[in-house]
């Protein structure tokens, strides 16, 4: 559904390109040799040939560093969680050198030169095996590429690292369907993963918008110069900012300069009247900001209002269609509006007489089978007949009480908005005399005649200000320019994802509903400057804000989020996979189970997962392990690969039985219920230890 928050896009002419299919990565091998900080597996082999791959283990063992290992082997990066978001080809760029370090540490100095990582995937009907040295993020050791009759390219090995590099990124971007390079790294790290970073897609419209261009078939052309458009929109931004801070400061100068000679300052203390400058413009800017979002916040109102109101008329209409069916020649006129209200009020509804009698009256005749106002023999309906319509009624007053309470919080929120709007006028005007009267005495400033070196510095700093002040407007001018041409090709993709949302959308809801348990809905919106935007309802309540989901609400719906991108995306031959370091720190044990359902519904649609999760995860693991069993689903025990610490070593029995019990939920249901009430009877024995 789309939702428009700003005024209506200008329309664009240019066709649109055919809905992408692409042909997504699938991982089959994945070999690392000497990599240190698995220190009692020299070489770890891995093969991914089911759905679902579980890295499971405990704490500091290196889960996450195995997702960072498998990502830096397909695209030469690994994603730095400091460093904000600019543009797809800025990151590209920029986190060569976070990659070339990110393994120091994790890799001892003795295994730097051998430490590697080898990879064999199908990207459609192209098989990939490629090596890289973990510090090398822009070469690789060896490349082979092998077509579906068999037949390698040719004279791969006979190039340099660098160029081996060169080669994969050219046809994997072609295999896959994308433009570059850089855009399938970009996918990888920001859509198709969700590591430790805890970065979340959904509330970072920077990065959900770049996605959404590439996820819906934008033209890539025009996906790359929005995103060009929108960093010099942004740096445009920036430097007007900057000259109106410089003019600012040199304004105070000159102030002090003509104070210091003997000149009328605008005040006789500046420091005093910059800071009630300042306390005006901030008062000012927060009413603004208030009152933008409880402008949203009334559109919102207004929305649910009318969607109840067509809701309630519905359901009217069905309901006297459904009385007259049912009830033309049967007694059930008791349940009519009229005779109802009449018995409820004991006031006759047609001329409106009232006392006890009427009511008694009336029902004397009902329990006579007669009609209150013709007293014509009715035949009594069936109590399935009733029972429909007292159902249809109870929904028609639900839907009224939802109505009545909407139609009070828009009342409410009318109220409280034309005073923050007279409050913002207020403090606008306060602001305006404010500047108005202490620019007039800056104007009027007469001073005696000064030395030339003087009147020469005072000079310079006018000019100074008039061509700061001339920079400013001519970079906001350019920031406007950018922003207009980058509404334009917004509509590209408004139009992209309209034609999407019969399909994308109702994934997500299937995904995020089996974890959240709510109603919930997205649509696309586009606020005033902010480009394009997926808002969040759950239960008809639009949450825009951060704050507005639990922790884990937050990182299982943007999960979803993810997983319904990736189905949309991928071509029914080349199914995409998710990668996830799966964050079980914030989920109670009420949602485990939801998100292991939530996961082996992706994974029974034919996409896979490879996924780290600490051992003490169970639920969530045995919810999964029985929904996709042995046939779908490959624990891996990371207990094995490096040494435990010592209080892990004394309960390393415990690890043992939390593996067995998930390897045993693979066969079945049973299994599972068994496993699960040992999982509360260790929790319970666990919880009387600590209290003794």
């Amino acid at each position: 559904m789309l939702s428009h928050g700003a005024p209506s896009l200008p329309s664009t002419s240019k066709k649109l390109v055919p809905r992408p299919r692409l042909n997504l990565p699938k991982i089959h091998r994945l070999v690392l040799r000497n990599f240190s900080l698995y220190s009692t597996q020299p070489t770890v082999e891995v093969v991914l040939n089911k759905g679902v791959f579980c890295l499971a283990g405990a704490n500091g063992l290196g889960k996450s560093t195995f997702l960072a290992a498998v990502n830096f082997a397909l695209t030469g990066r690994v994603s730095d969680p400091n460093r904000a978001f600019l543009s797809i080809g800025e990151f590209y760029r920029h986190t060569e050198d976070f990659s070339t370090e990110f393994f120091d540490g994790r890799i001892d100095e003795n295994d730097r030169e051998y430490a590697e990582v080898i990879l064999e995937m199908t990207v459609g009907s192209q098989s990939y095996r490629l090596t890289r040295g973990m510090f090398e993020p822009e070469e690789l050791r060896g490349l082979e590429i092998t077509g579906e009759d068999g037949a390698s390219l040719a004279r791969i090995n006979d190039l340099k690292p660098r160029e081996r590099h060169d080669v994969y990124s050219k046809n994997l971007a072609i295999d896959i369907g994308l433009h570059s390079f850089e855009q399938y790294v970009f996918l990888q790290h920001f859509v198709f993963t969700f590591d430790e970073s805890r970065h979340l897609l959904f509330w970072d419209a920077k990065v959900l918008e770049r996605a959404l261009y590439i996820a819906f078939g934008v033209d890539q052309r025009d996906a790359e110069r929005a995103d060009e458009l929108r960093r010099e929109s942004e740096k445009a931004d920036s430097l007007a900012r900057n000259a109106n801070w410089q003019a600012t400061e040199l304004r105070k100068k000159l102030e002090d300069l003509q104070k210091a000679i003997g000149g009328k300052s605008a005040t006789d203390d500046s420091e005093d009247l910059r800071a009630e400058h300042e306390r005006l413009f901030k008062r000012s800017d927060d009413l603004q900001q208030k009152t933008e979002s409880m402008e949203y916040a009334l559109k919102d109102a207004n929305l649910k209002i009318s969607e109840l109101s067509a809701r309630q008329a519905s359901l009217r209409a069905e309901y006297e269609m459904e009385f007259s069916r049912r009830f033309q020649t049967q007694s059930a006129v008791e349940q009519s509006p009229i005779v109802a209200m009449s018995l409820a009020e004991n006031r006759c509804g047609v001329c409106g007489a009232e006392g006890l009698s009427v009511g008694s009256t009336i029902q004397r005749k009902l329990d006579n089978h007669r009609c209150p106002m013709c007293e014509e023999l009715v035949t009594p309906a069936t109590k399935k007949d009733i029972k429909a319509i007292q159902a249809l009624d109870q929904h028609i007053s639900n839907t009224h009480a939802l109505l009545v309470d909407a139609v009070k919080q828009k009342d409410r929120l009318q109220r409280e908005l034309a005073e923050v709007q007279a409050r913002r006028g207020t403090a606008r005007a306060l602001l305006v005399e404010f500047e108005a009267k202490n620019r007039q005495s800056l104007d009027a400033v007469s001073r005696p005649k000064q030395v030339d070196g003087i009147d020469a510095t005072i000079k310079r700093y006018r000019t100074q200000i008039e061509e700061l002040l001339d920079k400013k407007k001519a970079q906001y001018d350019k920031r406007n320019d950018r922003r207009r041409e980058l509404t334009v090709l917004q509509r590209g993709l408004i139009n992209r994802y309209a034609a999407a949302e019969v399909e994308f959308v109702p994934a997500f809801i299937d995904l995020a509903q089996r974890f959240i348990g709510l109603d919930l809905d997205i649509k696309l919106e586009t606020p005033q400057n902010l480009g394009v935007a997926l808002l969040l309802e759950v239960k008809s309540s639009a949450r825009r804000q951060f704050h507005q989901l639990s922790e884990s609400q937050r990182f299982f719906i943007d999960i979803a989020l993810r997983m319904a991108l990736i189905k949309y995306m991928s071509s029914l031959e080349s199914k995409g996979s998710f990668f996830v370091d799966t964050p079980e720190g914030s989920l109670d044990i009420a949602y485990e189970s939801r998100a292991g359902d939530m996961f082996a519904r992706f994974v029974r649609d034919g996409f896979g997962i490879i996924m780290t999760a600490n051992i003490n995860t169970s639920r969530l693991l045995l919810a999964l392990a029985a929904k996709c069993g042995q046939a779908e689903m490959n624990l891996c025990r990371m207990t094995s690969w490096t040494e435990l610490s010592d209080v892990q070593q004394g309960e390393e029995h415990l690890f043992d039985e939390a593996f067995d019990e998930i390897e045993k939920a693979m066969v079945g249901p049973k299994i599972l219920a068994r496993s699960e009430k040992k999982i509360e009877a260790r929790s319970k024995i666990g919880a009387r230890s600590r209290n003794d």
